[in-house]
Parts: C-alpha cells; sequence; structure tokens
C-alpha cells in the first residue's frame, strides 16, 4: 500500500519561503491573494464606472431641479404631495452610485430603495424617533436576509 501525498504546506527555513505542489513559491508574510482580489477589484471598479457617470448625471439633474424649480411646483406632480420628480432623481442617482460600489445592482436597488424611504418620510415630516429609525433598519436587514437566504435555498434544489 502507498502512502498518501501530503497536502500540508512545507515551510523552507533557508530562504523563508513556503512551498506548496500547486503554487509557486512566495516569501512567508505575502498575500498574493489579497493583491489579487484588490487589483481584480480595481479592474471591476474601472469596468463598470458607466454606472459612476450616470450616478453623477442624475445627481448633477437633482441639483438642477432644486436650483431652477420652486418646489410648490413640483410638490403635487403624479401624486398629491409627493414630489415624484424629485424623488425619481433621487432614486436613481443612488441606485447607480450603491451599483457602482458594491458592483452589486441588488444591493444598489436595496439601499437605495432604503434611502428613499427615509427621504420620503422626511418630505412628509415624519418625526424620526428612536423606535422608527431601529424598525427601518431591522426591516432593511429582515428584506435583505430573507432574499438573500431565498436565493441560496433555491440555488440548492
Amino acid at each position: 500500500m502507498q502512502k498518501a501525498k501530503s497536502r500540508l504546506k512545507q515551510l523552507n527555513l533557508e530562504n523563508n519561503t513556503i512551498t506548496d505542489d500547486i503554487k509557486t513559491d512566495f516569501p512567508v508574510g505575502d498575500f498574493p491573494d489579497r493583491k489579487k482580489s484588490s487589483s481584480a477589484s480595481l479592474v471591476m471598479h474601472l469596468k463598470h464606472l458607466p454606472t459612476l457617470i450616470l450616478s453623477l448625471f442624475f445627481y448633477f439633474l437633482l441639483f438642477i431641479v432644486f436650483v431652477n424649480f420652486d418646489p410648490s411646483s413640483l410638490k403635487n406632480i403624479v401624486l398629491q404631495n409627493s414630489y415624484f420628480p424629485v424623488l425619481v432623481l433621487f432614486f436613481f442617482s443612488n441606485f447607480f452610485l450603491f451599483s457602482f460600489i458594491f458592483l452589486n445592482s441588488f444591493k444598489g436597488f436595496i439601499y437605495s430603495l432604503y434611502f428613499l424611504l427615509i427621504f420620503f418620510l422626511k418630505i412628509q415630516h415624519v418625526v424620526f424617533d428612536f423606535i422608527l429609525i431601529i424598525s427601518l433598519i431591522g426591516f432593511m436587514l429582515i428584506f435583505e436576509l430573507s432574499w438573500k437566504l431565498g436565493i441560496k435555498l433555491f440555488k440548492n434544489n
């Protein structure tokens, strides 16, 4: 019977390197995986740069709306007392920004909905007390976790 080959990394004390059958030698304390992941993250962010540009465009449109239009003229468009055009611009600007930051459109959608809800409640003059803030945070966390767990459950089947 033949002895199985060890899968543990061997420490070579002579030149301070770790050897492995699959990987090449690298100095102890150097983490090439971390360097690869940071460069890969930079490449992914550069690849999704148009979402940041779209976000800046929508923030610029939001700025133009705030500077050039009277709030009472925007107040009753589509829905009564809703400031709908401002809310739409606010949602899209945050959606593209958070999608760029997290490199995940679902997280961008969730966080932009969360901030849209807070902004809408602030426009409607809702008083933000401790219980409301905790319930909003809890709602966001429960929604995101249930969505992720639901996706994982369906992927396993």
